[in-house]
């Protein structure tokens, strides 16, 4: 979320902290969309194009309705999706709802699938239905953790049929959701409003060592580390390919 367009970028060699408009998602996309609405923003994999204008609506839709899911400030989401459209509405929606992602390792299942979402304290999990059947198994008559509501977002490679079969299991353990989006007259601004400071990620180590360990990630600290990856390398013109996963 490094902001090339602007002037006033921080040299990474600063130790200046960046201010919300700069490096916090909410501020930061609504000035961008408001100052380029029909610039590029994000190239799917199908080859759809996001605009800026665009990134802000889905962003705004997504994070209206994990307000309507009871998602608060503060709060940790889980988010268990490949990348794509959805991965990144939903990273985003997080945010601008003024709560934290927790992106989760797609190859989770099993013992550490349990650790890390049980570690999180999260309660709304996202993710896709090929996904979610690893949940088929809870820990528990309450479920996985403290996750209470389940968010199932279909794939291509998810039959309708069969993802309603699967939230008929998962309901026995969780609120099953199969929609994600409401509309963007119904977001709310978060309050508090997040600062450069705040957590806007924790991201699961690999577990290597040990059981994986949440690292909180704040909106400074991903700025600082896009821009010094970034700076005087990159400009509007450039497209960027992603090609490692947004959990990691």
């Amino acid at each position: 979320m490094t902001d090339g367009l602007d002037l006033d970028i921080l040299d990474p060699a600063s130790a200046a902290v960046p201010t919300a408009e700069q490096c916090v998602l909410g501020p930061l996309l609504r000035r961008r969309a408001a100052a380029t609405p029909r610039a590029p923003y994000a190239l799917m994999p199908d080859g759809d194009l996001w605009t800026y204008a665009r990134t802000l609506r889905e962003t705004e839709e997504t994070a209206a309705a994990l307000q309507a899911l009871g998602v608060a400030p503060g709060q940790l989401v889980l988010s268990w999706l490949p990348n794509g459209p959805d991965a990144l509405r939903v990273w985003y929606g997080v945010n601008a709802a003024g709560a934290v992602l927790v992106p989760l390792n797609t190859a989770y299942r099993g013992a550490i699938l349990r650790q890390v979402v049980a570690d999180s304290g999260a309660e709304v999990l996202v993710c896709r239905p090929s996904l979610a059947a690893r949940l088929r198994e809870p820990d528990g008559p309450d479920g996985i953790g403290a996750v209470r509501t389940v968010v199932l977002l279909a794939g291509p490679e998810d039959a309708a049929d069969e993802v309603e079969a699967l939230a008929a299991r998962l309901s026995v353990h969780f609120r099953v959701e199969t929609e994600l989006r409401c509309g963007q007259a119904e977001f709310t601004e978060p309050v508090p409003a997040p600062q450069p400071w705040d957590p806007q990620t924790v991201i699961y180590t690999s577990g290597t060592t040990g059981p994986s360990k949440g690292v909180v990630s704040s909106y400074a600290h991903l700025y600082s580390s896009c821009t010094a990856a970034f700076h005087g390398m990159a400009g509007p013109e450039d497209r960027y390919l992603l090609q490692l996963p947004l959990f990691h």
